[in-house]
């Protein structure tokens, strides 16, 4: 009986994926996305929660991300048949999250090259395992089938032109934002963004690996390219404004933990007092803000720690050692992983506030960053 249940099970989420083929959409002459669902991954959406998409050149196509597992790789791969005979010469991952990267092995069995930042890459290879698992936990094996880790085979270290496929390409990076290594892509002769994890669409942004001071500057310089329209993170395709409306959504949650901050509040008064309504029609607003807000919190919380130590070793004439990569959060504790000081003093703990996976810290730095 068990077995015939879980046999029924796995064709319904085979007929789920039958009948929820990727939205296709035209953006720009010989510019396409594909527009996932505004919600949280979930067997029924597959782990289609994000936009890709691809750009058709005189000689080839260039493709944005990958989707979140090896069927989604492959559905992409079909669909782009569908509308052009032209080889795909380049993958682009935009940023190391699961439901960007996880379709990389439907590319990788065709040869086809794959580019992104080289720390996205760094992180790849640090966490893909775990995020591989947490979302074969999340959405199933079935949907899952094939999925393995493929690493990019390219990599850049910051903004640059490319010519590729008969188009001039402007790859975008601004240092840690959304994640450690989020590239934009401007294709230049339409002025389309492809803008990976930088800009949201009529969706709470989400900021659990995010330096949030280091998006809103990267947002700020975003605004000075020549952008028409913008393929978004999620939501629907939108015109420039959209940068300066996520902008809006980041400054204004800072500024609210800034304040609430310096008046003393606690980590838990902060979740009852930091409703910003003017984002409350925005997709997933309930539970993504409230991640937000306690991110945030405890971003500021690091700020303050390190200025104390920066101030109690300032006189050491042997320096902080840089944080060892990796992690251990302790969720119960609100500690993560010690700091170990060259000058053998004794270590001090860094604080975050995490899920059940482990959590990666910011190479030289001394700031854990949850996983998804």
């Amino acid at each position: 009986m068990i077995a015939r249940a879980a046999a029924l099970f796995a064709a319904l989420l085979l007929v789920s994926c039958a009948e929820h083929p990727l939205k296709l959409q035209e953006v720009a002459s010989h510019v396409f996305a594909f527009i996932g669902e505004t919600e949280e991954i979930k067997p029924s959406n597959r782990g289609n929660v994000i936009n890709t998409g691809f750009i058709v050149g005189s000689d080839g196509v260039v493709v944005i991300d990958s989707g979140a597992n090896h069927k989604h790789g492959q559905m992409i791969l079909d669909e782009i048949a569908s509308v052009t005979s032209k080889p795909i010469v380049l993958l682009i991952n935009t940023h190391p999250h699961p439901e960007n990267v996880l379709g990389n092995s439907a590319f990788a069995e065709k040869g086809i090259p794959i580019l992104a930042h080289s720390e996205t890459t760094a992180a790849m290879q640090a966490r893909c395992e775990t995020c591989l698992k947490h979302t074969r936990e999340q959405l199933s094996e079935e949907i899952m089938r094939g999925t393995e880790i493929v690493i990019p085979t390219r990599s850049v270290e910051h903004s640059q032109d490319l010519s590729i496929a008969g188009r001039r390409l402007r790859l975008l990076y601004f240092g840690w934002a959304h994640t450690e290594g989020d590239l934009g892509v401007l294709d230049v002769e339409t002025g389309v963004l492809f803008a990976g994890g930088l800009v949201f669409h009529d969706q709470i942004p989400v900021m659990q690996q995010a330096n949030t001071r280091g998006w809103i500057a990267a947002l700020d310089a975003l605004k000075n390219q020549p952008i028409t329209r913008i393929v978004p993170a999620a939501g629907p395709i939108a015109n420039a404004s959209a940068v300066a409306d996520t902008l809006v959504y980041l400054k204004s949650l800072l500024e609210s933990m800034e304040r609430q901050y310096a008046e003393g509040k606690s980590a838990i008064d902060v979740l009852s007092s930091s409703d910003l309504p003017q984002f409350r029609e925005w997709a997933l607003y309930d539970w993504t803000h409230q991640l937000n807000v306690q991110h945030v919190y405890r971003e500021l919380e690091r700020e303050e720690l390190s200025a104390e130590r920066d101030e109690l070793y300032s006189g050491l004439s042997a320096p902080l050692a840089p944080a060892d990569p990796w992690c251990a959060a302790f969720a119960s504790s609100g500690f993560g992983p010690a700091v170990t000081l060259t000058a053998g003093l004794s270590a001090i703990p860094n604080s975050d506030i995490v899920d059940s996976t482990a959590a990666r810290c910011g190479s030289g730095t001394d700031s854990c960053q949850w996983l998804r």
